[in-house]
């Protein structure tokens, strides 16, 4: 993939299987394999094309086109910061994790600067 920055992040076996009887006919189905987990941020705004992926599991190559993912940029802006940060880096599934969003918001100016940004006075007519 190009245009991105494209991080490993873990892999791990996972495998299950489900037996399902009805009417006395039985299906099953099943998944035996290894995840892979990758971080891949975009480097710019606009159409990115998450592929193709490609895999060789030593007989022949797989290649998936990948989805093609409309991302949206940053508008620059004076009055209002944002952050979002994560109690951890990496968590396991069912991990309990906390994400914590900050918004800075900028005093408003001239007749308005002593009124708090997100509570507005409420004008009665």
């Amino acid at each position: 993939m190009t245009n991105c920055s494209l991080v490993f992040l873990d892999s791990q076996n996972q495998s299950f299987q489900n037996i399902t009887i009805i009417n006395g006919k039985v299906e099953r189905t099943g998944f035996s394999g290894r995840i892979f987990t990758y971080e891949v941020t975009p480097l710019a705004a606009g159409a990115f094309a998450a592929g193709p992926v490609r895999l060789e599991d030593g007989s022949r190559p797989v290649v998936a086109r990948g989805p093609v993912i409309d991302v949206l940029g940053i508008e620059k802006q004076e009055a209002v910061a944002i952050s979002i940060t994560s109690s951890r880096d990496t968590v396991l599934v069912d991990e309990p994790f906390d994400i914590t969003l900050t918004v800075a918001i900028r005093r408003l100016d001239g007749n308005y600067v002593d009124f708090d940004p997100l509570t507005p006075p409420i004008h009665r007519i």
